[in-house]
């Protein structure tokens, strides 16, 4: 009996409907897996679960990609713009170029 309760822990009981067919297929993947069906549910739910936590980990990668992308030209404008300066061509429009540039870069680093 304590082993049962030290297995249900943290558990909550739910019930919910299912179409005759339904639950024979739950039933037959379930034992060809050797599970009960509600272990075979939760381990459906952990995968999908786990599928959200691959997605958003994915989106985040591209988030990175295209923040490294960005810093990458930003940083190519910071030099052209140096260059400039430097030759006594330094514009305010360059100026207002990296300004938007460099409120862009925040952006993307504040989203992250």
């Amino acid at each position: 009996m304590e082993k049962n309760k030290a297995k249900t822990a943290g558990l909550q009981k739910r019930s919910f409907r299912l179409s005759e067919k339904e639950a024979t297929y739950l039933q037959n993947v379930a034992s060809q897996n050797c599970m009960s069906m509600s272990r075979y549910i939760r381990m459906l739910i952990d995968a999908d679960m786990e599928k959200g936590i691959v997605e958003k980990r994915n989106l985040q990668n591209l988030l990175r990609r295209d923040l490294i992308n960005e810093i990458n030209h930003i940083g190519v404008n910071i030099n052209q713009i140096t260059r400039s300066h430097n030759e006594n061509l330094y514009s305010e429009h360059d100026k207002r170029k990296l300004f938007a540039l460099m409120k862009k870069l925040n952006e993307m680093v504040g989203r992250l």
